[in-house]
């Protein structure tokens, strides 16, 4: 019995070396075409779902890790956050926020170098791809969101408002359109009406020292940046509360804010880069850092405070 386990160690091993001896030489190993296993609670969308959720895997912590069944891991707190479970939970058929997810690494990356031409399903709704013929990832994905707004003859026009407004609509007292919004309007709206309404937030300058916390936590560390309210969930929404409420009390003379219709909203890319989150609302679509893809994909006693 000992010199069969023995044995088995040693095949196991040598399995190991072989793995890494394959990366060494640049030639990955193949990944599956398909995990279904992973499992998680299904996250409600706060409204109608949404048609693509884009993450850039260049400007998130996240890791591919390949195997039988690859998976998308962080590490937060010390441990490893199974992304593949929690994306699974967000993209897919009703009741959740999107109807599908895609994470988008740069070719060159080790990630990558990893997958190289193969597209791996995470799940039925999530796929994993890298970028090929030299093109970064932040370009592909600016492509995909004018190219589905093209589609859907989407139009990302911006009525003015403000943060304390966009509050009183996240709370459910507020415009309850754009074109409210527009013309002043104010009155009591449904749970269904406000899910239509979205915000973006811009820099206009100053508040560099005073709020550098707070542009930090919303991704607005420099002039022109955006960020986007999106109340895809109710976790989403509560954090969006917070957001505009600081916004509203302390800093509004620094941002433009701006209330667009979620009707006309199809992608959403999720990003760290504060250069392509602004390309990313340019184009038509909204933008979430890290911190707020935490608050939609996890349940609220699980997340950190951390962007």
């Amino acid at each position: 019995m000992a010199m069969a386990g023995g044995a088995e160690s040693w095949v196991a091993r040598a399995l190991a070396w072989a793995w890494w001896l394959l990366r060494w030489l640049g030639q990955p190993p193949p990944l599956s075409r398909r995990a279904d296993t992973h499992t998680a609670t299904v996250v409600a969308s706060d409204g109608e779902p949404i048609g693509c959720l884009l993450l850039d895997g260049c400007n998130l912590p996240l890791s591919l890790r390949a195997g039988e069944q690859p998976s998308l891991v962080s590490r937060a707190g010390g441990r490893d956050e199974d992304w593949s479970a929690l994306l699974a939970a967000v993209a897919g058929a009703p009741p959740r926020p999107f109807a599908a997810a895609r994470v988008l690494f740069d070719g060159h990356s080790g990630a990558g170098r990893l997958l190289g031409e193969q597209h791996v399903q995470l799940s039925a709704a999530v796929e994993v791809s890298a970028t090929h013929a030299g093109r970064f990832a932040d370009d592909v994905l600016v492509d995909l969101v004018t190219t589905r707004a093209r589609e859907h003859a989407a139009s990302c026009a911006d009525a003015p408002t403000t943060a304390r407004d966009a509050l009183a609509s996240l709370d459910g007292a507020g415009a309850g359109s754009p074109a409210d919004a527009r013309h002043g309007q104010k009155s009591t709206v449904t749970r269904s009406a406000r899910a239509d309404v979205w915000f973006v937030v811009r820099r206009v300058g100053g508040g560099e020292r005073a709020y550098a916390r707070l542009w930090r936590r919303l991704g607005l560390t420099r002039t022109e940046a955006c960020a986007s309210l999106l109340p895809l969930s109710a976790s989403l929404r509560a954090q969006a509360r917070v957001d505009a409420r600081e916004l509203g009390a302390s800093a509004s003379r620094f941002v433009a804010v701006s209330a667009r219709s979620r009707r006309q909203l199809h992608t959403v890319v999720a990003t760290n880069d504060v250069l392509l989150a602004r390309r990313v609302c340019d184009a038509g679509g909204a933008a979430l850092t890290w911190r707020q893809l935490r608050a939609l994909c996890t349940p609220p006693a699980a997340l950190g405070g951390g962007r």
